[in-house]
């Protein structure tokens, strides 16, 4: 009677390891996150988001030539360099 119980609860143990990991493979994704975030914390997206400096100016562009902007000599820099020192244009409204 004891083995009997033990089995059932080794059984019962690992039904819920499998119904909280969803499967016994690999196949599917986790739905888990793998890296946690807090309010305060810069998105990643911000690392890779590009917009466009001006040789001279304090704002940053969506495109390499707004206004009078010269596609020549204006900068691409990643958005978390450009909120580093320079504010977003009225005109073509950058990413934020």
């Amino acid at each position: 009677m004891k083995k009997c119980a033990l089995y059932i609860f080794l059984l019962s143990l690992l039904l819920v390891m499998v119904a909280c990991s969803g499967t016994l493979t690999e196949e599917q994704p986790s739905h888990r996150p793998s890296v946690l975030f807090s309010e305060t914390a810069e998105t990643p997206q911000a690392q890779f988001i590009m917009v466009w400096l001006l040789a001279s100016g304090s704002k940053y562009h969506r495109i390499n030539n707004c206004g009078n902007m010269n596609p020549k000599t204006a900068k691409e820099v990643t958005l978390k360099v450009a909120k580093g020192g320079y504010i977003p244009c009225n005109n073509c409204d950058p990413p934020r």
